[in-house]
Formats: structure tokens, C-alpha cells, sequence
């Protein structure tokens, strides 16, 4: 160890490295020893000795990346070391945390080796979720995050968290407390959870405001206008401008990237998705004009800042109708983030693959954007996302669109049923930012007064006059649900549960993973005293037919009963029906997507107005409306 940290320390980066050297060099020849090779302890110096000489200020080398094609290749060193916390391992009954610990980082640059680690991440996160070791306690969301488990890398970050916050409240300095946080940000924004998100994002500014000066990855240089970040990845546009925050004092010289341009960067798309173009272009100005200063300080920053300026510079084309510039733009951020090095959390918290697949979807080359998911989720580079709910959503869209492909897409949607069970959001678009176009701005200013034309006269949304007492026409009725689920694709990704009533008192139902079988199971009531819901798992109600309004009670105490699982169900405007006694007349607008008799309801209004916008930005839709 006095020759691993000489005193006084050099400070001088090759004079360290020679003392790493020569440490690694001692223990090698220690271990010689027959009476010590079988000590785990002295095998995890080792192993970590030999890890250290991979590594230089900015970067880790274990592995060698070969892009997307191949897997990464590790280094000798690496493999030395894998095989010496491996045995120490075997020694302790997978138990000893120092070997745990350096595990998990000897195999997480890989896509495949990553999963060597997970059980050893599995036992250091019981070990120690009850201890004060936060480090250790965040430790295990290396391997989490790079295998695809999100929400568990995010639970482990909390617990680490919480332990950085009782250092601090101690007068302590705890271990990357910048880390930490910044770390579980990134772990919620893969996830799918806003409320984490939002939550922790504010611990890491806090971080940075109680100790600026402290080294750490990241820190505010990088990370200051993370909350902004956070908006756009959920599409919360109207509140990046509030979420700016004055630097800390004496730092807002030094937080050139992390400070202004991540700033500018943040309200160019905000503005450019609020419809305020000349204000986007004036922050993407800016952002422009502290490029060279950045680029020329530091080689990180630069890059990073190339693919804020070429995302930024996509939404306004996107926004424009320029969608070749939109595309090339980010074509270029691509390849500038894939040639970034390795890095955890990642650099760069929006990512490039998603919103350049969902352009070219906009585009109409969905076999481009296919490749481009599919690069994304299974690609061998240090940037892939495995399980990434964004990312498969993006591959489902694009299989879609080019038809055919049914096994494939049954199975993405079971997939992303299970990986976004956590998520407080839906699941819309692979990328917000890129959800943008041409007539948006003109569309959001005057189409409300186009949605009572559309719902009334639109031929799958026409008004029809019905009696209470009447069932409603089943085909046209699915031909109405089917044209919700082509519009909300989410509306495909949940569990289905129909109910029907057999008599008084008497109701069934069954569940469904299928939305097409889902369908033919409800289409097969015609008539007769029956009544019928179908229903899927983010409880929103989608049908409802039936002789009396107050068989709406039965079916929620069934559903409470049978189906609690799934969440409360809502059947508001359903149990309105209980007051019409006698057959009398009422006015359906297209069935309210939820029901043949269900009077006006204003949260189906605003529903079916953002249904509307959504389908007024498509291609052939802004073309009608332009004719």
C-alpha cells in the first residue's frame, strides 16, 4: 500500500501509474507464495491492481469496443482479473463484498459478460440495504442498468441515496453523493418514472449547491441542468423554462456546458414544441456560440455539445418540414454519441438511436428505423439499452408500419407490458423531442374548434341517437374501438378484462394478454339482457353496453373482488346510467370510445381533443387539412 499511495503524493498522473505498476508487479510476486494463493483477499488486490492499470483519468479500458456488430473484447488484464474475483468468490461462498464489488465493474462494459455479475449484485444489495455503506449500496446499479434492469438499478440508487443524505445531515461528506443521484436520475428516465425523476433530479442540484467545488461524475459542470433534461425526455415542454436555476456563486464561468449551453439547448426544443420559433432559434444561437469555448477546454463537452446542437437543430427542422435536414442532423449525433467512450450513468441522458428512429418513422422508413431499435436494444456498443421500454416501443412502431411481423409484435408488446409495469407514464412515442411537426403550432391554435366538427362527422366517430334501452351495434362499435387503438397504439400494450352480467346479480369475466382476442371474447354478446365492459390494465374504460345503467355497481364489485390487482376501476359516466328508469333518448358522440349510452363527459372531451391533435400531425392528415 506505500507503494500504491506514496507520501506525499505526486500528484503527477505517470508518476502514479508507475507506482500502480509496481504495486501490481508486488502482489503478483506475493501471491507466488504457495501459503497465500488461496487467500480471497490477496486475489482481489490483485484484481483490482491489474484493473487500475486500465484506467486513466477520463476512461475505463477493460474492454475494446467493436461497435454494434461484435461483442467487446476484453482485455488481458480484465480476464486476469475477472478469473481472480471469480475464485475468490468460490472461496467465500459468493459472499465477500470487496470481490463483489470489483466484479461488477470488471464486466460491466459488456453487453454479454454484464450478466456474470448479476448475482453477485443481487446478494451486495441484501447485504447491504440496511448498512450505512452507500457507495456498495449504489454499486449494484452498474450492473443493473447495463443488463436492462431499470427499476432495479433505480430502488438500489434510492437506498444509496438515502444513505448520502444521512452524511450530509451528519455534517459528513459521503462517497459521489454527485454520483449517486445523477445516477438514479438516469436509471428513473430509462424506467419510465416521472415522479423519481423530477424527485431526485432536485437532490442532485442540491448536491451540487451545498458542495460545488467537489470533484465528482458528475458534477455541476456537466450536470447543473439535468431538470431540464428530465422535461424533455417526458415531453413536459411548458416547464423546462421554469426549471432554470441560478449557478452557484462563482461557478457559472466554469459550468460552461453543464450551466448555459445544456440551458439553451433545453428551452431551443422547449420553445420549438410550444410553437415559439423565434425564441428556439435565438437559444440555438447561443448554444451555438459557446461551441468552440467548450470544444476547445474539453474533449468531453465538445461532444456532447455536437449532439445538443444537432438535436436541437433536428426539432426546429422537424418543426420547419425540413425532415431531410432533421435527419441528417441526427444521423451525425449518432455517430458522435456511438463513438463516445464508455461511461455510467451515461454522458448523455436523451438517446440519440430513439429520437433518429422515431424521425425516420415521421420519415416513412420504418426498415431504417427498424434497424435503427434494433441496433439500440441488442447492439454490442458500450451505448446499447437492453429492455429499454422507449427503445422496444420504437421497433413495435416500425414493425407496424411495415406489416406483417404479428408474432414479433405480440411479443414486444408482452415485453414492454413487463418492463414499463412500474412506469408512472404511458408510453407514447420512443422520443418526445422528436414528436413534433410542421402544423403543430398551427393546429395547436385553432384545431379545437375543428374537434366537435370531427367528432360529429368523421365516419368512425359520427353521432348516432340511441335508446337506453337498446344495445348498441357491435360491429360499428368495434370498428370505433379498433380506430382508438390504430390512433393510441398503448391503448394494444395492457391486460384486457371483459365482464359481462348474466342476470341480477350474476357477472363474469375473464382476462387477456391480447387485444384482439380481448375483442372477439366482448364481440360475442348480441343482445338479449346482456351486458358487457372491456377494459384494459391502465383502467381505462373502453366499452360498456347493457339494459340497465346500475349494472355498473355489479361490475365494479366484481372487478374489486376478482381484479383488484389491476387498480381501481372507473365507471363514473357508467354509474350516471342508473338514473334512466324508462327508454328515453341520448346523445352518443362516437360512443365516447367507452360506451354506448355515456353522456358528455369533459375528461373524455379532452381526451378524444389530444387523440385528435396527435392524428392531426400525421402526414396524410396535415395534407387533407392543408387541402
Amino acid at each position: 500500500m506505500v507503494t500504491r499511495y506514496p507520501d506525499p503524493p505526486s500528484g503527477n498522473i505517470t508518476v502514479q501509474m508507475a507506482s500502480n505498476r509496481k504495486y501490481a508487479s508486488l502482489l503478483g510476486k506475493l501471491r507466488q507464495d504457495e501459503s497465500l494463493q488461496p487467500d480471497a483477499d490477496l486475489k482481489v488486490f490483485e484484481a483490482e491492481a491489474l484493473m487500475i492499470l486500465l484506467c486513466t483519468p477520463d476512461e475505463w479500458h477493460f474492454y475494446e469496443s467493436r461497435g454494434d456488430s461484435a461483442p467487446a473484447v476484453a482485455r488481458p488484464e480484465t480476464l486476469e482479473s475477472t478469473k481472480l474475483l471469480q475464485e475468490a468468490l468460490i472461496a467465500t461462498n459468493q459472499t465477500h463484498p470487496y470481490a463483489q464489488h470489483m466484479l461488477i465493474h470488471s464486466t460491466e462494459m459488456s453487453n454479454n459478460d454484464v450478466h456474470a455479475a448479476l448475482p453477485a449484485a443481487h446478494d451486495l444489495l441484501a447485504n447491504t440495504a440496511k448498512l450505512q455503506d452507500q457507495h456498495l449500496q449504489h454499486m449494484t446499479s452498474h450492473t443493473y442498468l447495463r443488463a436492462g434492469y431499470y427499476h432495479k438499478a433505480l430502488m438500489s440508487n434510492i437506498v444509496a441515496v438515502g444513505t448520502d443524505s444521512t452524511y450530509f445531515k451528519n455534517d459528513w461528506m459521503p462517497y459521489g453523493p454527485g454520483h449517486n443521484s445523477a445516477f438514479l436520475v438516469a436509471c428513473a428516465l430509462w424506467a419510465g418514472d416521472r415522479a423519481a425523476a423530477y424527485k431526485y433530479v432536485k437532490v442532485v442540484q442540491q448536491v451540487f449547491e451545498r458542495v460545488p467545488e467537489q470533484a465528482d461524475f458528475p458534477d455541476g459542470s456537466m450536470a447543473w441542468n439535468y431538470p431540464m433534461m428530465v422535461a424533455l425526455r417526458f415531453g413536459d415542454f411548458d416547464l423546462v423554462e421554469g426549471l432554470e436555476k441560478a449557478i452557484p456563486a462563482g461557478f457559472a464561468s466554469k459550468w460552461i456546458y453543464g450551466g448555459h449551453l445544456l440551458m439553451h439547448y433545453s428551452r431551443a426544443v422547449a420553445e420549438a414544441h410550444l410553437g415559439r420559433l423565434d425564441p428556439a432559434r435565438e437559444h440555438l444561437t447561443q448554444l451555438r456560440l459557446l461551441m468552440p469555448t467548450i470544444v476547445a477546454q474539453n474533449a468531453q463537452y465538445g461532444n456532447l455539445s455536437k449532439i445538443a446542437n444537432d438535436t436541437a437543430s433536428a426539432v426546429l427542422a422537424m418543426a420547419e418540414g425540413q425532415t431531410e435536414t432533421a435527419l441528417n442532423a441526427l444521423a451525425h449525433a449518432v455517430g458522435v454519441e456511438m463513438a463516445m467512450p464508455y461511461s455510467l450513468p451515461p454522458n448523455w441522458l436523451l438517446p440519440t438511436r430513439e429520437c433518429y428512429g422515431h424521425a425516420l418513422l415521421v420519415a416513412g422508413r420504418a426498415s431504417q428505423a427498424e434497424t435503427v431499435f434494433r441496433a439500440a436494444l441488442h447492439g454490442q456498443s458500450f451505448h446499447a439499452e437492453p429492455h429499454c421500454g422507449w427503445a422496444l416501443l420504437g421497433l413495435r412502431q416500425s414493425l407496424q408500419a411495415q406489416g406483417g411481423h404479428e408474432d414479433e409484435i405480440k411479443a414486444l408488446r408482452r415485453e414492454i407490458q413487463a418492463v414499463w409495469k412500474w412506469s408512472d407514464v404511458p408510453l407514447r412515442t420512443p422520443c418526445a423531442q422528436m414528436d413534433i411537426g410542421p402544423m403543430k403550432s398551427l393546429i395547436g391554435h385553432y384545431f379545437a374548434a375543428l374537434v366537435e366538427f370531427w367528432l360529429r362527422e368523421c365516419p368512425a366517430l359520427r353521432s348516432r341517437r340511441v335508446l337506453a334501452r337498446q344495445h348498441v351495434d357491435v360491429a360499428e362499435q368495434s370498428n370505433q374501438l379498433k380506430f382508438l387503438a390504430d390512433l393510441d397504439p398503448v391503448v394494444k400494450d395492457a391486460t384486457y378484462v371483459v365482464m359481462w352480467h348474466e342476470g341480477w346479480g350474476k357477472v363474469k369475466g375473464e382476462s387477456f394478454d391480447d387485444f384482439d382476442l380481448a375483442c372477439k371474447r366482448f364481440e360475442a354478446f348480441e343482445g338479449g339482457r346482456f351486458a358487457a365492459i372491456l377494459v384494459d390494465g391502465r383502467f381505462r374504460e373502453l366499452r360498456y353496453y347493457g339494459t340497465r345503467g346500475d349494472v355498473a355497481k355489479e361490475f365494479s364489485k366484481f372487478w374489486s373482488e376478482n381484479y383488484q390487482g389491476l387498480g381501481a376501476l372507473h365507471l363514473e359516466a357508467a354509474f350516471h346510467l342508473s338514473l334512466a328508469r324508462g327508454p328515453r333518448e341520448v346523445d352518443v358522440l362516437g360512443s365516447r370510445f367507452s360506451g354506448g349510452f355515456l353522456h358528455e363527459s369533459l375528461c373524455w372531451r379532452i381526451l378524444e381533443a389530444r387523440i385528435r391533435v396527435r392524428l392531426a400531425r400525421r402526414p396524410e392528415v396535415v395534407k387533407e387539412l392543408e387541402d
